[in-house]
């Protein structure tokens, strides 16, 4: 399979942790009395891209769309603790 055909898949645990961020920006989109579409013209995202990840559509968000997200409402995220980087093992 091409490259550009190829999904990363992230951590579960990592996906939840972002989801729960994405819990946190779309309260803070509410009190600023913004719309999705706000939200993503703040954010530099389509305006698909935030209504997927609104209503959980998209599983496993990544990480610079949640980042993009959270300084558009005006908070900082910082990655913490230690990334795991494993090898596949070639046959």
């Amino acid at each position: 399979m091409p490259k550009s055909h190829m999904h990363h898949r992230s951590d579960p645990v990592a996906s939840k942790a972002l989801n729960h961020i994405l819990d946190k920006i779309f309260v803070e989109r509410f009190g600023l009395g913004w719309t999705n579409e706000k939200l993503a013209t703040e954010a530099g995202l389509h305006l698909n891209t935030v209504y997927r990840l609104a209503h959980r559509i998209t599983e496993r968000p990544q990480f610079r769309s949640v980042y993009r997200l959270a300084r558009a409402v005006g908070r900082t995220l910082m990655l913490s603790g230690m990334m795991k980087v494993s090898k596949r093992k070639v046959a």
